[in-house]
């Protein structure tokens, strides 16, 4: 099955669930939120974004680029905008590509610090989905089994590679499936390159509580959201469930994990009681808040900075079509 496909049952499913629910009672459901918990959930952007650009600041530092802040943040934004018109977000990718031509180095030297920003997004999230399954359990207990399979997997993974170096090389393999195939081949030269570029201990564990914190942060904005729409679901157990459907969000199978993510979350809420139309609003409007506004902000730094790139050669264009003669007398 084409990717392409598989991008639009992701948009189809999305679509039915929404015709299911009813546009109506969304509708309807929307007109009663309450705006100041809307806009408090805004104003969590702010450490948001303070939280995951110092993440990401560390990172590149740890391998030798010294960016300052304010260009990390611009990066992150035109990273979000990219991640969001992406399946499973591998458009932030696209950082990789910015950070080496603008600072006239390898791509594979722009590649590890992005690439270890975006597997701290999956640890964090997926440290958290782990802490979900624990609350889920008296309802289902598939959801620790697997979880703990998984993290078992990882441990076991984590601790062969540290002791036996040519593991790299399916550890490598593993990467292609979260990497974008083009930046992966132009920036990895062999699967030694990976164990070369593991970040100090220091880093790792400073990156590790960044993204657990962010991520916290990130639910808790969307438990903000949820109390729009709901009461019946405690923070506790919003900060740990709601992670559960975000991990199965960032399979690249649809764009921006639409259709995927909210059907799982329909699913992780009906363990509280919570009517469809109201979970469903909740996944969209958490989602909107925390990627859909920043997106869009990236998106107008993307045309801005676009503009001004057409701008400037516009400028240089009539200044080299002039006669020599006029320009020397300037």
């Amino acid at each position: 099955m084409s990717k392409k496909l598989l991008h639009g049952l992701g948009l189809l499913l999305l679509a039915y669930i929404i015709y299911k629910v009813g546009p109506a009672r969304l509708a309807n459901l929307l007109r009663h939120a309450d705006l100041p918990l809307l806009l408090l959930a805004v104003g969590m952007l702010l450490p948001i974004t303070v939280v995951f650009s110092l993440r990401f600041y560390l990172l590149l530092r740890e391998h030798g680029l010294p960016i300052g802040l304010a260009s990390v943040v611009r990066y992150s934004l035109l990273g979000q905008y990219y991640g969001f018109i992406t399946p499973g977000k591998v458009g932030s990718f696209v950082r990789v590509y910015l950070i080496s031509t603008e600072r006239g180095i390898p791509l594979r030297c722009s590649f590890f610090p992005v690439l270890y920003d975006r597997l701290g997004d999956i640890l964090g999230m997926g440290l958290l989905a782990f802490l979900g399954s624990v609350v889920l359990f008296k309802h289902n207990s598939i959801f620790l089994i697997v979880s703990c399979a998984l993290m078992a997997s990882f441990a076991i993974a984590v601790a062969v590679v540290m002791k036996r170096r040519e593991v790299l090389r399916g550890a490598a393999a593993v990467l292609r499936v979260i990497v974008p195939k083009r930046i992966y081949d132009q920036a990895m030269a062999s699967s030694r390159d990976l164990g070369s570029q593991v970040p100090a201990s220091a880093c790792i564990w400073a990156c590790a509580l960044l993204s657990v914190a962010g991520w916290a942060l990130i639910f808790f904005q969307g438990w903000l959201v949820a109390l729009n729409f709901t009461r019946r679901v405690p923070l506790l157990d919003y900060l740990f469930v709601a992670p559960i459907a975000s991990v199965v969000g960032l399979v690249p199978v649809t764009v921006s994990g639409f259709g995927t993510r909210e059907a799982f979350f329909l699913y992780l809420m009906t363990f509280y009681g919570v009517a469809g139309s109201s979970a469903l609003l909740i996944s969209l409007m958490a989602y909107f808040v925390n990627a859909g506004i920043p997106s869009l902000v990236g998106a107008l730094v993307a045309v801005f900075e676009l503009a001004q790139a057409k701008g400037a050669n516009a400028t240089l264009a009539r200044s080299e079509s002039r006669p020599v003669s006029e320009r020397e007398s300037r």
